[in-house]
């Protein structure tokens, strides 16, 4: 696989979208609608933030609270694969050798391990920031 560094850089992945939800008595929902974003900038910096897409069935500041989830750190390529690094959060992928859009990562930190998976964002899709 070749380095994929002008491909990321100046690029946002997503994955989602989520939900943060709680259902009331009397069965009113209420919930958050987010994407989870890694944005690779072109110097190695990377941030990962959540776009809220909808928050009008809130029933707090969840929306604020979702925004205000924002870590930096760095990412390099590395032995074929892509390395990210966010606080004590450590990623590990590549992207798809059949859809160059997808990009999967096992990730770990000191409470265990996950897979995660994001897709560049499109470029006629449209950012709420």
């Amino acid at each position: 696989m070749t380095d994929p560094s002008d491909a990321l850089a100046g690029h946002t992945y997503v994955r989602g979208p989520f939900a943060t939800t709680d259902l009331h008595a009397g069965g009113v929902l209420f919930c958050v609608i987010y994407l989870d974003c890694l944005e690779f900038g072109a110097d190695g910096r990377l941030r990962r933030y959540c776009e809220v897409l909808d928050e009008s069935m809130r029933l707090d500041d969840e929306g604020d609270e979702l925004r205000a989830k924002e870590a930096t750190g760095r990412w390099r390529w590395e032995g074929g694969q892509l390395h990210c690094e966010l606080g004590d959060l450590v990623l590990v992928g590549a992207a798809s050798t059949e859809r160059r859009d997808l990009i999967a990562f096992h990730g770990w930190n000191g409470a265990g391990g996950e897979s995660l998976a994001f897709r560049r964002r499109a470029a006629d899709e449209l950012s709420v920031r």
